[in-house]
């Protein structure tokens, strides 16, 4: 449900999606990756994985941290804003795999964003440490 971008064209957004992760702690999101463009489309659907590294306890009450999702519309001259979702990595643990849907924020917004995850426990040295992919 995104919205056209380029009204006076006519013609669909060509979408993609910056993941930025906040940890809690510091200052500003840091920019973790990009998803690929969907071309000529409202309704895009990524089926890609990111994986982040994190470290927890294994309590989801002490669990740091959100990914906010930008959407932006890509241009050949400057890529057009679309909208921004943003999810808790405690919502996203607690779901354990299952989907956690937010509404698409912003001036020209429109529908929502999907997203699960899934945690692996890592061995190390250290003791466990935990890995969050998220679809």
């Amino acid at each position: 449900d995104l919205p056209d971008m380029d009204p006076f064209f006519y013609v669909k957004p060509d979408c993609y999606m910056r993941v930025n992760y906040y940890d809690g702690v510091s200052e500003n999101y840091a920019y973790q990756a990009n998803s690929s463009i969907m071309d000529d489309n409202n309704n895009p659907c990524w089926e890609g994985s990111y994986g982040f590294y994190m470290e927890f306890t294994g309590n989801s009450a002490d669990l740091p941290g959100r990914f906010l999702m930008n959407m932006f519309d890509s241009d050949v001259d400057s890529d057009d804003y679309c909208g921004w979702a943003e999810f808790d990595c405690k919502e996203l643990y607690e779901a354990n795999g299952q989907v956690v849907t937010k509404k698409i924020m912003g001036p020209d917004a429109a529908g929502t964003l999907s997203c699960s995850s899934t945690v692996y426990t890592l061995s190390s040295a250290a003791g466990a440490s935990n890995f969050t992919q998220l679809a």
